[in-house]
């Protein structure tokens, strides 16, 4: 959109693609990822630092280019914090994105 080259917005999407089918069976992402190989390399599911723009990033995809996908992914991976991740309906910990056990009970900065 700011360039008017198609080309960066197509690349956004295929990486959401790549890393919503990359998500555990329960539906979370962990926080870092090798490119080469797509293995996680830091497994740990959260909303802190390291993983709260990837959310943000599929909901602005789809808010700039109105791609359904995006918002489909997008609501997948929110419905799997809310389950996994919420403490108490106030609080979000972290936790291990294959078996959904808490990790972490700890304020984690942005």
């Amino acid at each position: 959109v700011l360039t008017g080259n198609s080309k960066y917005g197509i690349a956004a999407r295929d990486a959401l693609k790549a890393i919503y089918d990359l998500r555990s069976k329960l539906g979370l992402v962990g926080r870092h990822i090798d490119v080469q190989t797509g293995r996680w390399t830091e497994p740990q599911a959260g909303i802190g630092s390291n993983i709260d723009s990837l959310y943000e990033y599929y909901l602005k995809h789809y808010i700039l280019f109105g791609d359904d996908a995006a918002w489909f992914m997008f609501t997948h991976l929110y419905e799997a914090v809310l389950k996994y991740l919420r403490i108490d309906n106030t609080w979000y910990a972290d936790a291990d994105m294959h078996r959904g056990h808490i990790s972490r009970k700890q304020f984690n900065n942005l």
